[in-house]
Order: C-alpha cells, then structure tokens, then sequence
C-alpha cells in the first residue's frame, strides 16, 4: 500500500476520521491560533455505553487482538495528538473495561449478545 501510494501520488493514512469531523477542525483551528494557550498534557477519553460488540473477538483477550483500545481507544489517541501538534510523545498510559461487556442485556451492533 506504501509503495501503491508513493506511486500513484496518492496520501495514505490509518482511518483516523475523527480528525475531519466539524467540530475537530474548528477546535484544531482554535488551538493552531493560540486561542488555548500551550497544550503539553492531555487526558483523553472515549465511552462506549450502548451497543458494544458482543463478538468474543471484541471481548476475549486471547481473540481480541486489543479490543475496545484498538477498536475506539486509537481514535481518541490520535486526536489528542493532533490536537496538541503531533509532538514528541513520551508515554501513554490506557485502560479499557469490560463492565458493559458482560452484560445479557446488551445487544451488540450485529444482533448478537
């Protein structure tokens, strides 16, 4: 896909949409200008409170392959970063739960659970 894109001319990038959102740009702009200051910490978040994937692949740690933190975790990751000037990063810390996961009551997107 590299070598397709440098080829072609064309940008490639890991789907991270929430950068074009509306209200992302407007933010990014009010940050670029200064409007909030210097911005060197960030906490982020992401909740995910209703129709959570109920797949094992979502929800098992040995299938997951990261779970909720790959699924939704990176885009607010990225965000943040962007949102800060895409800076040297030092450390990240995350954590997911699996609260809702394990519930009988809540249907996944994909009629199971």
């Amino acid at each position: 896909m590299i070598k397709w894109s440098k080829k072609e001319n064309k940008k490639l990038m890991a789907t991270q949409h929430q950068r074009f959102r509306k209200d992302s740009i407007v933010l990014k702009k009010y940050i670029d200008d200064g409007e909030l200051g210097e911005i060197y910490f960030a906490i982020a978040h992401a909740l995910k409170r209703r129709f959570l994937p109920a797949r094992d692949t979502f929800i098992d740690k040995n299938l997951s392959g990261g779970g909720l933190m790959f699924d939704i975790g990176v885009h607010i990751l990225d965000l943040t970063y962007w949102f800060m000037g895409c800076p040297k990063v030092y450390s990240v810390t995350g954590v997911t739960l699996t609260k809702l996961t394990k519930r009988k009551d809540i249907r996944g997107l994909w009629g199971v659970g």
